[in-house]
């Protein structure tokens, strides 16, 4: 798939969530914590990647292992605090699809808490 059409999948999917958000009650221009989601079958791509992620100012969670249906997966989050009203998280998930192309890491989308202040 064409990296073009990989960012228009995941920008649609961020239009979803925002109106999601939206129809919860959020308020967009309270600052949120968003949480980028990555997973790999090996751990070193993604301590690289937190690494990394640090230099741009992303708050890496701890790499933890998982397991589901007997497949054993490494995951980490790499955190952020933005409003969600300005189109910075269109941004952001764009360069989180680029990370994960360079680590060799799936992104497996981004959440956040529902904010009414």
């Amino acid at each position: 798939m064409a990296i073009q059409d990989v960012l228009t999948k995941q920008l649609e999917f961020d239009r979803a969530l925002l109106t999601q958000l939206r129809a919860g009650g959020d308020n967009a221009s309270v600052v949120h914590r968003v949480e980028h989601h990555f997973l790999a079958g090996e751990r070193d791509p993604l301590v690289k990647l937190s690494e990394y992620a640090r230099s741009l100012l992303f708050e890496p969670s701890d790499t933890s292992q998982h397991e589901h249906e007997a497949s054993r997966y490494w995951v980490v989050d790499l955190v952020s605090r933005i409003r969600l009203d300005d189109g910075r998280i269109s941004c952001e998930t764009a360069l989180m699809k680029f990370l994960a192309i360079g680590y060799r890491v799936d992104y497996d989308g981004w959440g956040t808490y529902l904010e009414k202040g």
